[in-house]
C-alpha cells in the first residue's frame, strides 16, 4: 500500500518566517540630509515664502580733498520660494489578509483597530517611499507634466527657466565627456572673481547625480591613468579645486550637474517632522484603517543667477 496524494497541492511553507519581510528599497532622500550645504527654513504656513537678498557696492574715490560725495546704491531685493500643501492618504482593509499566510499578522478577534504585526514595516516602508519621492521632486518636479506630482517647478525647472545660460553644450553625461564637463563648470567658477574667491575658501559645492559621478570617477581614470577618491564620495572634490561633490540621488539620471555656493539652495518646510508623521486612524464604521502624511514644503535659490550648471540635451 502506498499513500495517495494526488488530490492534494504541494506544501509551501509561508509561514515560518513571514516576520523575516524583505524590503529591499534603499533610502536615498539625500538633499534633505544635507542642512550644511541647503538652507532649510521650518514654520512656514504661507503660500509663498520670500527671503531677502542685499547687494552692497563700495565705490572708490579720489581722496585727494575733504569734500563728502557719497556714490553706490545697497540693493535689497526678495526670492521667492513657492510653497505647496502635499499629502499621502491610504487605506487598507485589513480582513483582506486572513485567506493568505497574512493572516499570521493579525491578532486574535475580528475586531481589527491596526495593521497587526506588519504594521511597523508598512510605517517604515511608506516613510522610505516618500522620504524619495520627495528626494526626486525636489529636483524634478514640474507644473507642466501631469503626475509625480506635477505639483511645483522644482530646481531643475528654475535653473533651466531662471538661471543664467547653461555652461558648454547641453548633453547627456556620460563616461567619456564628465571630466570635461566637471571641469568646465569649475573653470566658469574661476573665471568670476566672486565665485573663485567663494570656491577656494570651500563656500561652493558641485551637486551631482549618483549616476554621473561614477561617469566623471570612470572619465579620470581614462584620462589621467589612475584611480581616484577611494575613500568616501562625500569628501572628494572637484579636480584642482577645493568644491567638494554633493551627491544627490534626485539628480542621478539626469545629467543637470550645479555648482552653487552653499546655502543658495534652499527649502521652505512648515515643520520637517511632518514629512515622517505617518498618522493612523480608523473609518468612521471601523472597518478600514487610514493613513496619512501632511506636510507643506517649497524648493528654491536664494539667487539663482549666482548658479553655474550643465544641462541635458
Amino acid at each position: 500500500m502506498a499513500f495517495s496524494l494526488g488530490s492534494l497541492t504541494a506544501y509551501k511553507d509561508q509561514d515560518s518566517f513571514r516576520n523575516d519581510i524583505w524590503t529591499g528599497t534603499a533610502d536615498y532622500a539625500d538633499t534633505l540630509q544635507r542642512t550644511d550645504v541647503i538652507s532649510v527654513y521650518n514654520n512656514v504656513k504661507a503660500n509663498v515664502l520670500q527671503l531677502p537678498k542685499l547687494a552692497a557696492t563700495a565705490t572708490i574715490a579720489d581722496g585727494d580733498n575733504c569734500s563728502f560725495s557719497a556714490s553706490g546704491d545697497d540693493t535689497i531685493t526678495q526670492a521667492d520660494i513657492t510653497m505647496v500643501n502635499y499629502k499621502v492618504q491610504k487605506t487598507w482593509c485589513v480582513r483582506t489578509m486572513e485567506d493568505y499566510f497574512t493572516q499570521g499578522y493579525l491578532g486574535a478577534g475580528q475586531h481589527y483597530g491596526n495593521l497587526g504585526s506588519i504594521e511597523s514595516n508598512i510605517v517604515g516602508e511608506t516613510l522610505k517611499a516618500l522620504g524619495n519621492a520627495i528626494e526626486v521632486n525636489i529636483w524634478n518636479d514640474s507644473t507642466a507634466t501631469a503626475g509625480s506630482p506635477g505639483l511645483a517647478d522644482a530646481l531643475i525647472v528654475q535653473m533651466d527657466d531662471n538661471g543664467p545660460t547653461p555652461t558648454g553644450t547641453p548633453a547627456a553625461i556620460t563616461s567619456s565627456n564628465a571630466l570635461d564637463k566637471v571641469d568646465a563648470l569649475a573653470a566658469a567658477v574661476m573665471a568670476d572673481r566672486n565665485k573663485a574667491a567663494l570656491a577656494m575658501n570651500n563656500q561652493m559645492v558641485c551637486y551631482i547625480g549618483h549616476k554621473e559621478l561614477f561617469d566623471y570617477y570612470l572619465d579620470y581614470e581614462t584620462t589621467h591613468g589612475t584611480k581616484i577618491h577611494a575613500k568616501d564620495f562625500g569628501e572628494t572634490y572637484v579636480h584642482g579645486t577645493n568644491i567638494p561633490f554633493v551627491p544627490v540621488a534626485g539628480l542621478s539620471g539626469t545629467s543637470y550637474i550645479m555648482i552653487a555656493q552653499r546655502g543658495n539652495v534652499s527649502v521652505g518646510i512648515d515643520l520637517m517632522s511632518d514629512t515622517s508623521y505617518l498618522k493612523f486612524g480608523m473609518d468612521q464604521y471601523e472597518q478600514n484603517i487610514w493613513g496619512e502624511v501632511r506636510f507643506k514644503m517649497g524648493v528654491g535659490f536664494r539667487d539663482v543667477s549666482q548658479i553655474v550648471f550643465h544641462a541635458a540635451a
